[in-house]
């Protein structure tokens, strides 16, 4: 291989080891905000699906059992 592609492969390989540390980084900021965001939407919905279900299955248990 030539001196010239080399360089141009180690330039290159350098090039996306940078890139993919701020990407990495923004990807890991995302994720936090986004793990916050699971409790404040999941546990409401959790909730009102289980008293959901509990209101139907007392109200027409018939329809409860059906699948």
């Amino acid at each position: 291989m030539s001196t010239n592609l080399i360089e141009a492969l180690r330039r290159e390989a350098e090039r996306i080891d940078e890139d993919t540390q701020y990407s990495h980084k923004g990807h890991y900021c995302a994720a936090e905000r986004w793990g916050r965001w699971r409790y404040r939407l999941g546990l409401p919905t959790t909730l009102l699906s289980a008293a959901a279900s509990a209101v139907i299955f007392f109200a027409e248990p018939l329809v409860a059992a059906v699948p």
